[in-house]
């Protein structure tokens, strides 16, 4: 991409808030956003898996008005399970859990995982295996997910508005593929206006990671019928999220991580398995990361995974305040930190004085609370889906 502008969230002005204050070894690994690492290359049978994945499962996004039945859950096999669905001319990927016995009728929940090195939908893993209740489904953004055959993204090829983008990926999922989903009848803008049609709308709870944050405020947002709850997990701090940087700033990060010189060499040093352990502990876990985490790693990450994270860590997704968001939200919401996390607790407390209808919770743990306290996290949200 010669125009970094096409990268920015084409709704909002340019504007920046990923500055090295924690140094560029804290941004990769997720210490400013509250997302993560990863490390080497991908296996070589990546283009195995997706011809595998796609022969499988392969539907258009533009011709479903109704997929095909999501089955239910099955002793025999492991969940979670992966599916692929198209989107503007994207093949993605996406991992689901049915909802459990006596939960078929209650609304679904949207993961959107963290972007780091190496991370995607796997990332929920942990909590998908924990949790009993209604379906999990857990996308891979765009860009993202390629040891599950998703597309890599190259942006010399084809721009992306970012965190835009991965919000209307997300909204075609919700909106195509979750046939399961509960359906409630909610009026329309013909019936809001004296007419006597009306349309199903599905509703979901998002839960979001990290420094994506965005991605599910918008979500919010711009479905206020179809999002009944958020939930926010280690999100950036109010700060970080209400303020911006110059274009200035946003263009030497990008020129930074996109170097074929500077930005190659860091990555090739931060892809190693004795990085990712280093900086996942400094910066991510309270207590020392486990061997499933630096394998699911080590899987994804590879040089065809690395713009969304060079994107990522440039500010992109922080690229504008999301105040006005925020305040205007009208589904409750909840925000849940580690106890561990101690330099960014006082800075969330502005959520809760501003936001509608939002409630803080500290969960055992640092930056990557649905993998290092799983059961916690399980049952906070249960809780607060009740």
């Amino acid at each position: 991409m010669n125009n970094i502008n096409e990268l920015v969230d084409d709704e909002t002005a340019v504007a920046l808030r990923a500055s090295f204050a924690a140094g560029l070894l804290g941004e990769l690994f997720g210490f400013s956003a509250g997302f993560a690492p990863s490390s080497r290359k991908c296996n070589d049978d990546i283009a195995s898996r997706r011809v595998l994945l796609r022969s499988y499962e392969r539907f258009s996004f533009l011709a479903m008005e109704a997929s095909s039945a999501i089955p239910g859950p099955d002793p025999d096999v492991s969940f979670p399970l992966l599916k692929s669905y198209t989107f503007d001319g994207w093949n993605l990927a996406y991992q689901y859990k049915p909802a459990a016995e006596g939960f078929e009728n209650a609304n679904p929940l949207l993961l959107v995982h963290p972007v780091g090195i190496g991370l995607s939908s796997w990332f929920w893993n942990k909590f998908m295996e924990t949790w009993e209740g209604p379906m999990l489904v857990a996308i891979d953004l765009i860009g993202c997910g390629i040891q599950h055959g998703a597309d890599p993204w190259d942006p010399d090829e084809r721009g992306l508005s970012v965190p835009l983008g991965w919000v209307k990926a997300a909204e075609a999922l919700m909106q195509e593929v979750m046939v399961e989903a509960p359906i409630k009848q909610l009026p329309n803008l013909l019936s809001l206006l004296g007419g006597s049609s009306n349309r199903k709308i599905p509703q979901y709870s998002v839960v979001v990671q990290g420094g994506l944050a965005p991605v599910g405020v918008l979500l919010a947002s711009r479905n206020p019928m179809q999002v009944e709850k958020l939930v926010m997990t280690s999100p950036p701090t109010w700060q970080q999220m209400t303020n911006g940087v110059s274009e200035t700033e946003l263009a030497k990060n990008y020129e930074f991580f996109r170097s074929p010189i500077r930005g190659r060499l860091a990555f090739s040093l931060l892809e190693s398995r004795w990085a990712v352990q280093f900086f996942s502990n400094l910066f991510l876990f309270a207590e020392p990361c486990d061997k499933t985490w630096l394998d699911e790693v080590e899987k994804e990450a590879c040089k065809e995974a690395r713009p969304p994270v060079q994107v990522f860590n440039s500010g992109f997704c922080l690229a504008r305040s999301f105040e006005e968001e925020l305040a205007s939200l009208s589904q409750p919401t909840l925000i849940l930190q580690g106890s561990e996390d101690t330099a960014r607790i006082p800075n969330r407390a502005e959520y809760a004085n501003t936001m509608q209808q939002c409630s803080l919770q500290e969960i055992r743990g640092k930056n990557v609370l649905p993998w290092e306290s799983s059961t916690d996290v399980v049952r906070a949200i249960q809780n607060f889906l009740l």
